[in-house]
């Protein structure tokens, strides 16, 4: 927690004591009226010169109305607020730092504002102080430039200085406001804000601009490309543009939401090039493509895998690149998603979980909209943070809405793992050892296996399990005991090592994904009603008919927590 202030937590969590989670850095509550904070989240590097990067979140209240909180990292309170100057507009569409544009030596930022009434289409981008959040300039848009409506997003990101200025200027998606409109790309001046080029794509294709970020000089000709999303009659496309002439580098192609998220990415295949990830959050995916070849490297996927058994995360609502976080040398990504109140950081190797930043089940599942962005390194160690904007958490007044700041630190397993079905604990009931670590084998062939993740805090609340090698689509119940049996060993029941014993207590039931796995909590306690200095075990009961004992169900091997304040 070094450079962050415990003091602040306490007093944002209400909590009496020091009791922290390591991973969680901050949490930040709507201000005031406002609702909905975390709608659009940014790093906005050092703006109030002590060190440490800060974070820029948008917040949308009743009615519409909005505004831009700038965050400190270090001690988690309120820099300055930004509210847009013309009358019935709002800030709640997209957030990206900027150059230092008015010479203070302080990065600033760009605001997407919306006008607040359905099909006025008027729209516009205000760039802002980040050191006060004064209006330095406004891009304002009309029913031809920047059409804009209430059902819209509007996409910003900084690609560098086009104009021999020395100030970077930026891109601005704006994908119209309806089925059939074209959608346009502008590129302005990031010093004045005028525009330098449009870009359009044409029919029929629309909502070109949908998504837009700053790729890097992939061609090394010495200017930067821009990757653009649309949609066409049977899908979605991205096309990679040279920033200056909007000249076309290439074009992928993939489903209806192919590229309603997009980010640059380092360099993860190791050929001196970066990379580009594109979002399909339908298909619960995000793909990342090599910026020299448009090879296909990896996949990366949220908890139920690609497709229609995982399509209700939602992965990729939003994308960012983290740096390398896990010392591999490769530029590592987080993913946001739409429907699972979780964030999750990936691999840039081969796009693997490093992460899972979960939230409290008072996140709405259906409208979880979690945006996750790099938020710096706030805590000295070295590697980027995740800022996590849940703007549809619902906690009581005055609204909904908060963003946490989380350490990427490397997780591991919390407790002991008991109740090994492997041959090291008792012998399981039909000679169906499973692998190394794991319970009883089942009717896949593997043990599932339990893992608990998070902190043991009961303040924070924030333990949550993971499940893997479940059979799919099986109902499994996460229960808790006061005792373990046979010494931790296990005793043989049904196909399976039962371990957890004593006051046993059924936590919360789960349909595994097609993938074998599932996951419970966080938000545990109301359920499990533990204390500070309770010890608890905890085993996966499962449903599993072809079972090889036939007895039709099984367990994972046990996990033993000792509950801190």
């Amino acid at each position: 927690m070094s450079r962050t202030s415990l003091a602040s937590l306490v007093c944002v969590l209400g909590l009496g004591h020091a009791a922290f989670a390591q991973e969680l850095l901050n949490v930040w509550n709507p201000p005031g009226p406002s609702a909905q904070l975390g709608r659009a989240v940014a790093g906005l590097g050092d703006v109030d010169g002590d060190g440490v990067p800060d974070v820029a979140l948008a917040a949308t209240a009743a009615g519409g109305t909005g505004a831009v909180f700038v965050y400190s990292g270090a001690s988690g309170g309120v820099l300055h607020v930004a509210l847009p100057d013309s009358s019935g507009a709002a800030y709640r569409l997209a957030l990206a730092r900027l150059d230092d544009v008015d010479g203070d030596g302080v990065s600033d930022y760009l605001a997407g504002r919306l006008t607040v009434s359905t099909g006025s289409g008027a729209g516009g981008v205000d760039c802002r102080s980040g050191a006060n959040g004064a209006l330095i300039y406004t891009l304002a848009g009309s029913g031809s430039v920047l059409n804009l409506s209430v059902l819209q997003q509007l996409s910003l990101d900084a690609i560098g200085d086009l104009d021999g200025d020395a100030v970077s200027d930026f891109a601005i998606g704006s994908p119209g406001d309806g089925i059939g409109s074209a959608g346009a790309v502008y590129v302005a001046s990031g010093a004045s804000g005028a525009l330098i080029r449009t870009f359009t794509l044409g029919a029929p294709n629309y909502y070109f601009g949908r998504a837009v970020c700053a790729v890097g000089d992939l061609d090394h000709d010495g200017t930067p490309e821009l990757a653009v999303s649309a949609r066409t009659p049977s899908g979605s496309l991205v096309q990679v543009l040279n920033a200056d002439t909007g000249a076309a580098l290439f074009t992928l192609s993939g489903g209806l939401e192919f590229g309603l998220a997009l980010s640059s990415l380092g360099d993860c295949d190791g050929d001196g090039t970066g990379e580009l990830a594109i979002a399909e959050p339908m298909e619960n995916r995000v793909l990342v493509y090599s910026g020299a070849t448009q090879a296909l490297l990896f996949t990366a996927t949220g908890v139920c895998g690609v497709g229609s058994s995982g399509a209700s995360e939602g992965v990729g609502y939003t994308l960012d690149d983290l740096g390398d976080v896990d010392g591999d040398g490769r530029a590592d990504l987080v993913l946001g998603s739409r429907n699972r109140p979780t964030a999750y950081v990936v691999s840039g190797l081969d796009g693997t979980t490093l992460r899972e930043l979960r939230l409290p089940p008072t996140v709405v599942g259906s409208q979880s909209l979690i945006a996750a962005r790099s938020a710096g390194d706030v805590d000295g160690d070295g590697r980027s943070e995740v800022v996590v904007g849940a703007p549809f958490e619902k906690f009581g007044s005055p609204g909904g809405g908060r963003a946490r700041l989380f350490s990427v630190a490397a997780s591991s397993d919390l407790g002991g793992k008991l109740g090994f079905g492997d041959g090291s604990g008792a012998a399981c009931p039909c000679g169906n050892d499973g692998q190394l670590g794991a319970g009883c084998a089942n009717s896949t062939g593997l043990g599932a296996t339990l893992s608990a993740l998070g902190s043991k805090s009961v303040a924070l609340d924030d333990l949550y399990f993971a499940a893997k090698h479940l059979p799919p689509s099986a109902n499994a119940m996460l229960f808790s005991g006061t005792t373990i049996k046979n010494g931790g060993l296990g005793i043989p029941f049904a196909d399976g090592l039962l371990v957890a014993g004593g006051a046993t207590k059924r936590i919360q039931v789960q349909t595994a994904c097609s993938n074998g796995e599932a996951r419970w909590g966080s938000g545990l306690d109301a359920a499990g009603l533990w204390h500070a200095g309770d010890t608890r075990v905890f085993q996966a009961w499962y449903r599993n008919v072809q079972g090889p004992c036939g007895a039709g169900f099984n367990y994972s091997n046990a996990v033993q927590l000792t509950f801190t304040p």
